[in-house]
């Protein structure tokens, strides 16, 4: 069985080199790739790395309007996520191979012979789409048919090509509501079916950076997750301190036994650091960080965040009226604890037309090109 590899990247060009490195110098088989990312260096990245296929992103800019900055830039990011894995995807088709395992460039594999384990194990079930995720009962505002995660998914080739899987405009999905895991699950359920999936893992049985269980789904990719029976890595190094995201990869690097590499050995030289001493400094950040958080009352509401970045920005933004609002999120989630399980409100948009705010609040017809707007009809009035 002939595996291929769709690697999406934004500007994660030194993780990307080092997943490149992993397929071609570490692993014994060959692994073709087809890359895509949207950002201004990725030709210039492509062209010195040489994967077989490369595919650049759309560059999606909205003018700010009088669009709250956040929600511009959720929106603007869901586009770009969903439409470069899409598109590293679609090149993946024209690849010689059977399947397809989708990644980001953050995101690696660390055992070839778990990997070519868990892909007999999908010619066996015979299962066209392989995925993982906060499981099918998982169903949250932006991802409201269950949750898939947008890393290590594996399909079939052919299968994909038949149902036309991956044929879709990005833009026709409402960005201001669903996220790349809502688009791709939507997605599979009406293209693919239940009967053709196999949800091979849920998230919450993965294991943070110092191999303590992942508790909640309130962050399942942030700061890191690690699937100890395949051994996949998905760590977010902004997401850690000064340089201890790198850290912590040169850690799984080291622990993989990797060694044929030049630029993973350089990596390993410059980063590796003794087990015990990074787990215990990074304990002790995250210790200080959770006691001056303890005493502004956030741990009542979200009491598994371990994203330092985060609670960093937290106290960095502090305000006494916050402790006040987090005791009343504490009072009324203890009253309704149902509500722990919904995610965050997407911008109001009733009773305005959802073409308006597209139009309008977005210039979105503007932005995509006229090929593309599916929008100037959609809610016009019978003539």
């Amino acid at each position: 069985m002939k595996l291929g590899f769709a690697i999406t990247a934004y500007d994660k060009f030194e993780e990307a080199k080092i997943l490149f490195e992993i397929l071609r110098e570490e692993f014994q088989e060959y692994y073709p790739i087809s890359f895509c990312s949207n950002h201004p260096k990725a030709t210039e990245f492509a062209k010195t790395e040489q994967p077989e296929i490369f595919t650049e992103g759309f560059d999606y800019r909205f003018p700010q309007k009088e669009l709250h900055p956040s929600t511009l830039n959720r929106i603007t990011f869901k586009l770009r996520s969903t439409e470069t894995v899409q598109k590293s995807c679609l090149g993946a088709l024209s690849l010689d191979v059977d399947y397809i395992l989708h990644v980001h460039a953050d995101a690696w594999v660390l055992n070839e012979k778990k990997l070519r384990a868990l892909l007999k194990e999908v010619k066996k079930r015979n299962k066209k789409f392989v995925i993982r995720g906060l499981g099918l009962s998982y169903m949250g505002n932006d991802t409201p048919l269950g949750h898939m995660d947008d890393h290590f998914f594996i399909f079939e080739k052919e299968f994909a090509i038949e149902r036309r899987f991956f044929d879709f405009n990005v833009e026709e999905f409402w960005p201001h509501k669903l996220s790349v895991h809502g688009i791709l699950i939507t997605n599979l359920i009406s293209k693919i079916g239940l009967s053709n999936i196999w949800y091979y893992r849920n998230e919450i049985d993965l294991t943070y950076w110092d191999g303590k269980k992942k508790i909640s789904p309130k962050s399942p990719a942030k700061p890191s997750n690690y699937d100890n029976d395949f051994e996949f890595l998905h760590l977010h190094r902004q997401s850690f301190p000064l340089d201890y995201g790198k850290k912590i990869q040169a850690l799984y690097l080291s622990e993989a036994g990797f060694n044929k590499s030049d630029y993973i050995k350089e990596f390993l030289d410059r980063y590796l650091m003794p087990k015990d001493q990074l787990i215990n400094e990074l304990n002790e950040i995250e210790r200080k960080t959770n006691n001056q958080l303890k005493r502004r009352l956030f741990f009542l509401v979200n009491p598994d965040n371990r994203d330092f970045s985060d609670k960093k920005k937290i106290l960095n933004n502090y305000q006494i009226r916050h402790s006040f609002k987090w005791l009343l999120q504490y009072v009324y989630l203890n009253m309704f604890p149902k509500a722990r399980h919904l995610s965050l409100l997407p911008p109001q948009i009733y009773p305005k037309a959802i073409t308006k705010f597209y139009k309008e609040d977005l210039d979105f017809h503007e932005i995509v090109g006229g090929e593309r707007d599916w929008l100037s009809e959609l809610e016009t009035g019978y003539k």
